[in-house]
């Protein structure tokens, strides 16, 4: 039985590593945020891809879980239920990953955010199928999960679990736990006159994302000659243009640091329509580091 206190070993590491080897996977938390689920998705899309299965509990408790979040989810396949008992708290925090040989299992303090991943005080433990505990815990997961105290989730009926009567309590929350970059206004004009111009390339849209890529190699050579702004077009569809400006400063600071050095070319992203959150997650090039642009 190991300690995971994000010190030494970083609890998404220890994720990852059991999202690889699984062939099923359950989780139970009280809350599922987008800075969770951006640095996992790709994971968890692999094990769908390869036939594994993923079953979530989750609640809608105070308004913290986001309904993007749970969206994502379910466009890879995942099985999700949200706990309706109103009576009782939800609150547990166990990972299990279930095995041809061995199982693992993570039981502790973490939901799934970024904070919970990479650098909160979060205390949890992982221990494998041999320790005790772990057949109470897949017992319990069983007995919650076919219980009538949790209902399925759908895109059918997520707006009814996740809708907009808690996006002020989840917006207070998400400005302490993701990073919320504090916009000033900016003339776009001046912006164009002032720096080079550089398109970014525009991909298919899906409901509920506009989505593009930025060219690695470009964004590079435009650093080495100085200050510069990307610009992003939104909400084609409408005539209300939604204008984006990256300045060169933010990407180096806030986006560079936390991308993986992988042999991809392009950093590919995609914007929430609802939210206005970028995530670079689904890219293989970004580690998930959302933030938000007024």
């Amino acid at each position: 039985m190991i300690l995971l206190t994000n010190h030494d070993e970083k609890f998404i590491n220890i994720l990852k590593g059991c999202l690889r080897e699984c062939l099923e996977c359950k989780i139970a938390v009280a809350y599922i945020r987008n800075s969770g689920v951006n640095p996992i998705i790709t994971a968890l899309e692999n094990l769908q891809k390869k036939g594994g299965k993923i079953k979530i509990l989750t609640s809608d408790q105070m308004g913290i879980t986001e309904r993007d979040a749970i969206e994502s989810l379910l466009e890879i396949g995942a099985e999700i239920k949200v706990f309706v008992d109103l009576k009782k708290v939800f609150h547990p925090k166990a990972y299990i990953f279930k095995g041809s040989k061995k199982s693992e299992y993570i039981l502790g303090s973490s939901n799934i955010s970024r904070s919970a991943f990479f650098d909160g005080v979060e205390w949890n433990l992982f221990f494998d199928s041999s320790n005790p505990v772990a057949a109470d815990l897949d017992k319990n997961f069983e007995r919650l999960w076919v219980s009538s105290d949790v209902q399925v989730v759908n895109k059918d009926n997520l707006q009814s679990f996740f809708n907009s009567n808690g996006d002020q309590i989840t917006n207070s929350f998400a400005a302490k736990e993701d990073a919320v970059i504090p916009g000033s206004p900016k003339n776009l004009k001046e912006l164009i006159a002032k720096n080079v111009i550089y398109p970014v390339t525009k991909r298919a849209d899906n409901n509920s994302t506009w989505n593009y890529n930025l060219s690695v190699n470009k964004v590079n050579k435009l650093l080495n000659q100085g200050p510069f702004y990307v610009i992003i077009h939104c909400n084609f569809e409408s005539d209300d243009e939604i204008i984006f400006a990256i300045s060169s400063e933010h990407l180096k600071s806030q986006i560079f640091p936390y991308s993986n050095q992988g042999k991809s070319s392009r950093y590919l992203f995609e914007i929430s329509k609802r939210t206005l959150q970028f995530n670079w997650q689904r890219s293989i090039k970004m580690d998930g580091k959302p933030f938000v642009i007024s």
